[in-house]
């Protein structure tokens, strides 16, 4: 009944408006089954299974659209008085994990349970008017942004833009205080620069498709941006040798 009941409903919804977007947890299948059904294919037109959950590769969302559902206390939806019985995550774990989410071409859906008059705990305003904050200075690399194509490195997530800017969002600084960027053969790293002060930050090539971005002079205290200039389908001197043996 629930199957048939949400089946016709959606055919209804998509009547009325074609270009409605559904999510894979709008109805189940004839068993009873969400998300996917029991064929295996994704039921709506986005999947919305990641939830308090990211992807680490492209591989585990199968060519889906997708977004996760995030809540700030860890295991708490909706309003509770005590936000002591989980562990509640800070301003700055937010912004990693909407980084998180751009960078596998995603989008991230923060919960914010109202109270019983309506309105939000402090915590939660205080959260929100930090991370409107930081998106209002950096916002360049996650609205209208992408999967970047890059190997992951340890220092954070690669975003995209849809005009091939590459965005470096650095969340863990290393002792050397380089950070480390793998290209793909025949493209180079033209330039470097510091998304909020606008400054060029210094390039070493170290080996063949391989390079150091500089850290930034000053500590930016924060999770910061660097943006870099690419050109792509270049032929790049190779003057590195391969092993003999």
């Amino acid at each position: 009944q629930e199957a048939e009941f949400a089946d016709n409903l959606e055919k209804e919804l998509r009547i009325l408006k074609p270009d409605l977007i559904i999510g894979s947890r709008f109805r189940p299948d004839d068993y009873g089954k969400r998300g996917t059904d029991s064929n295996g294919d994704l039921m709506g037109d986005y999947e919305q299974g990641w939830e308090r959950d990211l992807p680490n590769s492209k591989e585990e969302l199968y060519g889906n659209d997708w977004d996760c559902v995030m809540t700030i206390p860890e295991n708490q939806w909706g309003y509770h008085k005590d936000w002591t019985l989980s562990y509640v995550k800070t301003p700055f774990e937010a912004i990693q994990r909407i980084a998180h989410a751009t960078s596998m071409g995603g989008n991230l859906v923060i919960n914010f349970g109202p109270k019983p008059e309506g309105d939000f705990r402090q915590e939660e305003l205080e959260m929100a008017d930090i991370v409107g904050k930081w998106m209002k200075k950096n916002g360049e690399c996650i609205y209208g942004c992408d999967y970047a194509g890059l190997a992951k490195q340890d220092w954070g997530y690669y975003t995209r833009s849809k005009d091939g800017t590459i965005y470096m969002i650095v969340f863990n600084i290393p002792y050397s205080g380089n950070l480390v960027v793998k290209m793909p053969k025949g493209t180079r790293i033209e330039k470097a620069i510091l998304l909020e002060k606008g400054r060029k930050v210094d390039i070493v090539e170290t080996s063949r498709d391989e390079y150091n971005v500089c850290m930034p002079v000053k500590d930016p205290g924060e999770p910061f941006v660097i943006k870099l200039q690419i050109e792509e389908n270049v032929d790049v001197e190779d003057k590195y040798w391969d092993a003999l043996t």
